[in-house]
């Protein structure tokens, strides 16, 4: 198995901050990809592809006992070989160990992330786990389908009842994309 993040290499410090360092993932991020409307067809294939590498990216996250927890297009990076791209699951700064798989459930977490991929409960303050990033990674299922920006002007969030039956089905074909995947039936 082929694991959808990039490799850390070491650390150091330039003008008295810490950074990562990290192989050169050398495609962009799948933001500007989706972006490009000229230049990139972005054939359904493609999405497809790119959908599955970032689920099973965030899925050896979630196995592991880690929430990404600011999971969005800018933070997917890409590989390309060719004409081909490879989604990698980057920029985990915030991220921190599921709070749910370590039986340390806390009332007040960190309110973090990117407010576009957000998930409701993150922006209002509650307890989360993994289903957070479930729903940032719906968010970017939304631009990948659209090719448009996650701005809830863009792309509309619907009232709350409505947005879990929407992350449920989200759940649901990704679950299955993944399956599909690992079977080899496609």
């Amino acid at each position: 198995l082929f694991i959808k993040y990039y490799s850390y290499i070491g650390s150091c410090i330039h003008n008295g901050q810490l950074h990562p360092l990290t192989e050169f993932v050398n495609g962009g991020t799948l933001k500007s990809l989706i972006q490009d409307v000229e230049k990139n067809p972005f054939p359904r294939e493609q999405r497809i592809q790119l959908s599955l590498d970032m689920a099973m990216g965030m899925e050896y996250l979630h196995d592991n006992g880690m929430l990404h927890r600011d999971f969005n297009s800018h933070n997917c990076l890409l590989r390309k070989e060719g004409d081909r791209y490879t989604a990698v699951v980057a920029d985990f700064g915030l991220a921190t160990k599921n709070p749910n798989l370590i039986k340390k459930l806390r009332r007040n977490q960190s309110m973090v992330g990117t407010p576009y991929w957000m998930a409701p409960e993150v922006l209002h303050g509650k307890e989360y786990n993994e289903k957070a990033d479930t729903y940032s990674y719906g968010i970017v299922l939304c631009e990948i389908v659209s090719r448009k920006d996650a701005d809830p002007d863009e792309i509309p969030r619907n009232n709350v009842r409505e947005r879990e039956a929407e992350r449920e089905v989200l759940v649901t074909i990704a679950i299955k994309l993944v399956y599909s995947r690992h079977l080899g039936t496609q």
